[in-house]
Order: structure tokens, then sequence, then C-alpha cells
């Protein structure tokens, strides 16, 4: 099992997984910590599991359950905790499906085959953030389903980690996707738009914690085109 952390923090419920061996990985970029946790797997399958997480008595059986012989990895969907009556509006329903390509996953409480991942390398511009892109990519090019399924696992965080993750993801995002104009200019769309359709489908709560949560991805993303064009002008002058 592999824990890419930052310090000292550890995810909670590891007892409820049987471990061969715990890796623990805190090198930076966060792709080359999951390329490093790989190397050191020794067993079939192995799972990353992230610092911000509590793994239930019956997460690995459930996930284990799907890993069928077509099936590269599954992923444990989430509910995120620590937000007090936003609890209940911050995490989307999860349901069975298969992913498609160029679809992100989350790797935050994933089982994977590791014969399937072992030559994985991620990309230069996906070395930060966005590494589980590339992971789900490489899984379904050599011909293996990704599968996300509902489970009881919780994703414990702050209103401060919310907007710092958020933050790094859209400033991330401009830079592991390098998107087209019409591609930059839906996802601002996209965006905006999301707090009013949340009010429509899932209420005023879930669309205050969406609005809150994207307005910092804008900001991240904003940032890094501000960036650009600095140098831009800096190095006409």
């Amino acid at each position: 099992m592999c824990v890419v952390t930052r310090g000292n923090r550890m995810p909670k419920g590891l007892e409820n997984i049987p471990v061969n061996k715990l890796i623990v990985e805190t090198s930076k970029p966060l792709g080359e910590a999951r390329r490093r946790a790989i190397a050191q797997v020794e067993t079939p399958f192995f799972a990353f599991i992230d610092d911000d997480m509590e793994i239930s008595p019956s997460w690995y059986k459930v996930v284990k359950a799907f890993m069928l012989p077509d099936v590269g990895c599954v992923l444990g969907g989430v509910k995120d905790v620590g937000l007090g009556i936003f609890d209940r509006v911050a995490t989307a329903p999860t349901r069975y499906r298969e992913f498609k390509f160029d679809e992100r996953i989350f790797t935050n409480n994933i089982l994977i085959r590791t014969d399937v991942v072992r030559d994985w390398v991620p990309s230069p511009n996906r070395q930060i953030c966005y590494e589980d892109l590339d992971i789900g990519n490489h899984v379904m090019r050599r011909g293996y389903k990704v599968i996300g399924i509902p489970t009881d696992t919780l994703h414990l965080k702050t209103w401060r980690e919310i907007a710092r993750n958020a933050m790094w993801g859209g400033s991330e995002w401009v830079r592991a996707t390098n998107p087209s104009l019409k591609r930059h200019i839906w996802q601002y769309i996209r965006l905006f738009a999301a707090p009013f359709y949340g009010i429509v489908t899932r209420g005023l709560l879930h669309s205050i914690f969406i609005a809150y949560r994207n307005f910092f991805f804008i900001l991240g993303m904003v940032a890094v085109e501000a960036q650009k064009m600095r140098r831009l002008f800096t190095g006409r002058r």
C-alpha cells in the first residue's frame, strides 16, 4: 500500500486494509512521488491512499470485488467531511461508472493492478498535478478498464484546504492541458455556470459550496495567465 504525503500526516483506517508493505513517499513533485512509490511495490495489486482519507472496514472487500481480469484499477467514491452543514452537499453522489480515455480519475483511494502501471512515467507537464489523468490514460492504453464505485470513504477537508487545492488545480489545469482558446473559454463558462446549475439540481447550500470552490479554481487559472502575460511583455522589452 502506498501513501503519498506532504509531511507526517497519515490517512486514517489503514488497519482496515491488508498490508504487505507500507510505502510512504514524501518526495516532490507529486507525479514523481507516485512513480517512486509504484517502483517499490512487490504485490500483484496495491492501493494508493491519500493522507486526508479515512478508510472504512469494508473498503478493501468492496473494491477488490470489482477487480475483474479486464479491470486495471478501481476507484472508491468519497464523502467530504469537516465543512459543517455543507458536508451533506459538498460531494456529488457516487455511482458505478467506467471512465473514458482522457477523463481525469482520482487516486486518493484506489486499488491498482501493479503490472499495468509498473512502467508508467508522468508527463512533464503533469508532474505537479493531474498525474492521475496520466495514470488513467496509461491503464486504458494497456487495454484495461478504469472503474469507479460507491464506497463509504471519508475525505477529511477544511475550507482552507478546499481553497488551496482548488487554486492549485486551476493553475495546474492550464499547464497540464495547454488548452486551446475555445477550450479555455468553455472552462470559464462551465465554472461560472456551475453554481447556477447547482442551485436548481441540489439546492442553495450546494450552490454556495461550488461557487466557493470554483472561485479559487478561477483565481488559479488567472494567476498562471497573468504570469504568462508578464513574461511576454518582459520579453518584448
